[in-house]
């Protein structure tokens, strides 16, 4: 008996050539950033430069340049009076995160499918999850 192993294909997350034409002034700004004295790692004036920019661009009324995802999943709970009691929707599939904060602030994350060949979550699936529980 034969047999063929298939050769495993491998797609990579971004093209391997995407940010070639721009890979020098890409390093060139992390490095100049990076070492600027009056840079912090997500504070400084140029965080606050990109934060009044975001403001203009969004016509927003505030915006906080965040270090991770995690934290602006936090700070969007906190922002949302998301506490202890409180049900919050998240999809089945995604990163730890999504349902961690949630938990972190002291709430429970309710599980909706996602949608097989979007991979984000099912509109209908998280509609058909939201109750009457009281908020707080």
């Amino acid at each position: 008996m034969t047999t063929t192993t298939a050769a495993a294909t491998t797609i990579p997350f971004f093209p391997p050539d995407l940010f070639e034409d721009d890979r020098d002034l890409l390093l060139d700004t992390v490095r100049e950033v990076a070492t600027d004295p009056a840079q912090r790692f997500i504070l400084g004036e140029r965080t606050a430069r990109f934060e009044e920019l975001l403001r203009t661009d969004l016509g927003a009324g505030d915006v906080i340049a965040c270090g991770s995802g995690t934290t602006a999943l936090t700070l969007i709970l906190r922002a949302a009076g998301i506490t202890a009691g409180d049900e919050v929707i998240v999809p089945a599939f995604g990163c730890a995160p999504l349902a961690n904060t949630v938990l972190g602030v002291g709430a429970t994350p309710v599980f909706a499918d996602v949608d097989p060949h979007t991979l984000v979550i099912d509109p209908d699936a998280a509609e058909a999850l939201i109750t009457p529980a009281p908020r707080r």
